[in-house]
């Protein structure tokens, strides 16, 4: 109690521009403050002292903390889809020529489609189809049996699903020169189709690209949590 007269004293004297006048010194304060007899004025300013404040963090800043980690989630590269299946190898091969007629065409793909949606069309120069049945799919091997082709120009056109799901299809072309083969009747002529109509010129969609806004964003919100975090809060 004696010690906390003092501290009223200290700050009433602080403010009136005075030297408070301090309680007289006592066996009781002695028990009390047995370390400061005799100056008992530096113990009771000592009590008294006021430590300063620390200032707490804004409660603005974790809100835009998270602001900033989604803006720069943002402009993170996506991480990079899954590849699906592809066509490794065929037999006969792209751009191959096949001193004999072949009895099938073979299709290695390096993960398994699914069977009951593939298609492989073999056809001559005319359009004629020589495939022979269906296509049978196992694992990651398609086959594709044939009829007796003619010499010359064989396009292979396949269309198959792989196991995700993902469409797939191509086209490549070989030659048989198998002399013992019929000659093919000649191509059609094709018909040129008429130029279609020019569309309207799209706006372009990189006038102001996704990621223009998003590092805007981000550089506002580094720039408030600098202003936040380094301004000393009010009233404290």
């Amino acid at each position: 109690m004696v010690v906390g007269m003092a501290c009223i004293g200290f700050r009433l004297g602080r403010r009136r521009g005075g030297v408070p006048r301090l309680p007289q010194w006592s066996d009781r304060t002695d028990r009390k403050f047995p370390a400061s007899r005799g100056n008992f004025p530096r113990a009771a300013a000592d009590h008294c002292r006021v430590k300063p404040r620390v200032p707490s963090r804004p409660a603005a800043v974790p809100f835009l903390t998270a602001l900033l980690l989604a803006a720069l989630s943002v402009l993170a590269p996506a991480p990079r889809a899954q590849a699906h299946a592809q066509l490794l190898a065929s037999s006969p091969a792209a751009d191959s020529v096949t001193a004999e007629s072949p009895t099938a065409v073979t299709l290695s793909f390096d993960s398994p489609v699914q069977p009951g949606y593939t298609t492989v069309a073999v056809l001559g120069t005319d359009g004629t189809p020589y495939t022979d049945g269906t296509p049978t799919a196992l694992n990651g091997q398609v086959q594709q049996k044939l009829g007796r082709l003619p010499k010359g120009a064989i396009q292979v056109v396949w269309r198959a699903v792989a196991a995700d799901g993902a469409p797939l299809q191509g086209r490549f072309t070989f030659t048989n020169a198998d002399d013992t083969a019929p000659v093919q009747p000649p191509a059609r002529p094709s018909t040129p189709a008429a130029p279609p109509a020019a569309a309207p010129a799209a706006r372009d969609s990189a006038d102001w690209p996704w990621w223009a806004a998003a590092g805007g964003l981000s550089v506002a919100a580094v720039a408030a949590v600098a202003v936040l975090v380094r301004r000393p809060s009010r009233g404290r």
